[in-house]
């Protein structure tokens, strides 16, 4: 992996830490959502990832005429080995195309961010 990638993906996982540092309160997260960090998988991508954010999307309801809940997911490489071609990203998912584990427990997002991006959290 060139040195150029590595501090571009170190900068967006920090950008993450730092967003996590500054939101404490969840006064906006859709009170219908999975918690942060459920395990979940995306129908399109068919990889593993976790839920980092939730947020309403507004023009659009499901049939009890609530707005659908949009999940932004954190994704997982597929595979043992994490090539330049193949990294972590992240994606915004309908509910709908969504596959939510509830069965296993959230993972600590900050204490999670903290092992992947190497930076002490207080």
């Amino acid at each position: 992996m060139s040195d150029t990638t590595e501090e571009t993906e170190n900068i967006f996982v920090k950008e993450i830490v730092s967003a996590l540092k500054e939101s404490d309160t969840l006064d906006d997260y859709p009170k219908r959502a999975v918690p942060l960090g459920t395990f979940a998988r995306s129908s399109r991508f068919n990889k593993l990832g976790v839920i980092i954010d939730a947020f309403l999307q507004p023009a659009s309801y499901n049939e009890d005429k609530e707005n659908t809940i949009i999940y932004t997911l954190l994704l997982f490489p597929t595979g043992y080995a994490v090539t330049p071609q193949e990294n972590c990203f992240v994606i915004n998912e309908s509910e709908y195309e969504t596959v939510c584990y509830l069965m296993m427990p959230p993972v600590k997002l900050r204490e999670f961010l903290r092992y992947v991006s190497g930076e002490t959290l207080v």
